[in-house]
């Protein structure tokens, strides 16, 4: 009886999701913390440093998260997904604030295009093989200093 006890339950507990957290969750009431005008200083105390910079606009920082769960051998579902942007002014300053859910979330399809590389083709066996008989040439020693 014992074992059909432990082996329900371990089949059970298998089946329970695990979930994952990706970067810095902020909710609702942490983004209004913040408002206009909040220095860079105080956002950085508030959520830390930023997932990342806008490298072209460096006055812009983005903090980007998600929650994903699976469950036993089924590929993982997104449960939540933020990207909150954050711009600054010259003065450092917050000017502006957005919020991008799961919801602003689009599908974006991969191309399939491989780009050729120039080179030569080689098979295994030649990658393998290739370097016998050139080892140890005439004057391909240690050079003497």
């Amino acid at each position: 009886m014992f074992r059909v006890i432990l082996l329900v339950s371990l089949i059970f507990n298998g089946c329970s999701p695990i979930r994952h957290t990706h970067g810095k969750l902020l909710e609702q009431e942490d983004i209004a913390k913040i408002g206009k005008g909040t220095s860079k200083q105080e956002v950085l105390t508030l959520f830390g440093s930023p997932t990342c910079e806008n490298l072209f606009e460096g006055n812009t920082w983005h903090y980007i998260s998600q929650v994903r769960s699976r469950q036993a051998f089924f590929a993982p579902t997104i449960e939540k997904q933020n990207v909150i942007t954050i711009t600054f002014d010259n003065n450092d300053r917050v000017t502006e604030i957005n919020l991008k859910d799961k919801g602003d979330a689009r599908k974006i399809q991969c191309v399939r295009r491989v780009t050729k590389t120039g080179g030569q083709k080689t098979s295994l066996a030649e990658q393998i093989f290739g370097n016998f008989g050139r080892m140890n040439r005439k004057g391909d020693g240690p050079r003497p200093r």
